[in-house]
C-alpha cells in the first residue's frame, strides 16, 4: 500500500516534519510495512495497524490511544501468547525489560542474555 512505499522511500512521518499534528489520526493501514519508520511524537489515535510490520519503529512520544494493533509484528518477541487481553505493554529504553499488563496480571520479562529471557508474574 501507499504508506509502505512512503516508508521505504524514507518519508518523514515524525511530528517535527509536519505542521498538522492530527495528520495521521485514524489512519487505516492494515498489512503495511512500517519497519524502521520514525513515528516520533505522531498522534496516531484510533489508527488501524492490524498485521503491520513495525520492527524497529521509533514510537517515542507517539499517541497510540485506541489503535488496533492486532497481530502487529515488532520483530522483538515473536509469537508471545497470553491467556487474556493485553491492556498495556512497555519496553525499557535499553531493551532489558518488557512489562505486559493483562486483565488481572502483570508479566515482567527480564533479559538474561541476548537470546534468553526470564518471566516473572507480579
Amino acid at each position: 500500500n501507499a504508506i509502505t512505499v512512503l516508508n521505504k522511500g524514507s518519508f518523514l512521518f515524525s511530528v517535527k516534519a509536519h505542521d498538522d499534528p492530527t495528520l495521521f489520526q485514524g489512519i487505516k493501514v492494515p498489512y503495511a510495512d512500517l519497519s524502521m519508520a520514525n513515528l516520533w511524537g505522531v498522534d496516531l489515535t484510533g489508527a488501524d495497524f492490524r498485521n503491520c510490520n513495525m520492527a524497529g519503529v521509533k514510537l517515542s512520544g507517539a499517541n497510540l490511544t485506541g489503535c488496533d494493533m492486532t497481530d502487529v509484528k515488532f520483530g522483538l518477541f515473536p509469537k508471545l501468547k497470553f491467556e487474556s487481553e493485553i491492556r498495556c505493554i512497555s519496553l525499557a529504553q535499553d531493551g532489558s525489560v518488557l512489562a505486559v499488563a493483562l486483565a488481572s496480571t502483570v508479566c515482567i520479562m527480564k533479559r538474561q542474555t541476548d537470546r534468553k529471557w526470564e518471566w516473572q508474574r507480579v
